[in-house]
């Protein structure tokens, strides 16, 4: 493989080489990837030798091999479910990488995992207990984004708040969750839209 030199260091932290416990992972899957004869040519250039070629292995395969699950895995948040994701600190750090890599197709990536791992229902009810519970301003934060994007797939599938009562399993209406879930969806989609004029008359 061949090398040339570009700026590298602003997407290090994407891998968290130097702490991550999952290192020697991405390190060997760095290295069954460079051994593909369908290999791209990646330009690097550090500004001094104190970043390792390891690292620089480990950078490439995050850019040029990984899927979000891929990263997902890494971080050990297989087998987690959507509630217990909250209380994990690498699953703030993958969110964050996500971040970095997706810009602002972040969260329908994200999301795109979501919809992979766990089914709607538990979308929902995991999403809806976290939201009241008392979280700090990020995960709050994110509860907020990702239960709207929930209901944007919904929206996009013209479902009504009563529709989601047989989503829910719950017909009935019985659980206090459900309740809530309906009426959050509810507000979702009576939301006010401002105007791009109207946005631009706002301070």
């Amino acid at each position: 493989m061949k090398f040339s030199y570009v700026q590298m260091l602003p997407v290090l932290p994407l891998c968290g080489c130097c702490s991550d416990p999952s290192m020697a992972i991405a390190d060997s899957m760095s290295h069954r990837a460079l051994r593909s004869t369908d290999v791209p040519t990646v330009s690097y250039a550090p500004d001094d030798d104190s970043v390792s070629m390891r690292t620089v292995l480990q950078c490439l395969w995050f850019l040029a091999w990984a899927k979000p699950q891929d990263l997902f895995s890494l971080y050990g948040l297989n087998g987690k479910t959507l509630y217990e994701l909250f209380d994990i600190d690498e699953f703030f750090t993958w969110v964050s990488s996500m971040e970095t890599v997706y810009k602002e197709n972040a969260n329908k990536e994200i999301f795109a995992v979501f919809e992979e791992l766990f089914d709607e229902n538990a979308i929902a009810k995991a999403l809806d207990l976290r939201k009241h519970e008392n979280l700090d301003d990020k995960a709050a934060h994110l509860v907020e984004t990702f239960q709207s994007a929930q209901f944007e797939k919904w929206a996009e599938r013209r479902l009504t708040p009563e529709d989601i009562l047989t989503l829910l399993h719950d017909e009935t209406e019985a659980s206090s969750e459900t309740t809530r879930i309906k009426q959050s969806y509810r507000n979702w989609i009576e939301r006010p839209i401002l105007t791009s004029r109207q946005r631009k008359k706002d301070p």
